[in-house]
């Protein structure tokens, strides 16, 4: 949604298990609107490509920022050809910013997210390009920094890690 220019996108947190425990209402009549037909707007995702990333990775001050799982990001883990990280990323797993509550997986609360990802170097004044091996995961971290913290850079690696491990071309970097 954000990237077909939604100015204010949200997620449900804790999802429909959450809803559930609430004993919220499942089910309800709605008018039904007039189609509107398909959207006007172009696509325009906050993706970051290869050659922004590989600026990053040689210091240009832009942050890149791995969500992928601290096994992963140190290569001992993961399913691509060559195992690791891009060089000079932080590893900030996805699944730090969820706590469980009321048996169910929900947001942490903002500033509890702002203390872990400052406590990283991750601020808002700065550029982060985030990444992950397919996106879906870093989209979870995206989300936090653009819609819950408000940080106003903040971009998608849309090649991922499953792009950077298949080029041989592409240094990696290995350990925590």
């Amino acid at each position: 949604l954000s990237g077909m220019g939604h100015p204010v996108v949200r997620v449900l947190d804790g999802g429909f298990a959450k809803w559930v425990l609430d004993n919220r209402a499942l089910a309800r009549t709605y008018p039904r609107p007039a189609p509107v037909g398909r959207m006007s707007g172009a696509f325009h995702p906050e993706a970051a490509t290869l050659d922004e990333v590989k600026a990053a990775s040689a210091g240009n001050g832009t942050l890149l920022v791995d969500a992928r799982n601290p096994q992963q990001f140190a290569g001992t883990a993961g399913a691509q050809r060559r195992r690791g990280h891009i060089p000079g990323a932080i590893n900030h797993p996805w699944t730090g910013d969820l706590e469980t509550r009321d048996l169910s997986l929900v947001w942490k609360p903002a500033e509890a997210l702002r203390s872990a990802y400052a406590a990283q170097g991750i601020t808002p004044e700065k550029a982060i390009i985030v990444y992950c091996n397919t996106g879906t995961e870093a989209s979870h971290v995206w989300f936090a920094l653009r819609a819950v913290l408000h940080y106003p850079n903040v971009r998608i690696y849309t090649g991922a890690w499953s792009e950077w491990a298949e080029r041989d071309d592409l240094p990696i970097a290995t350990g925590p």
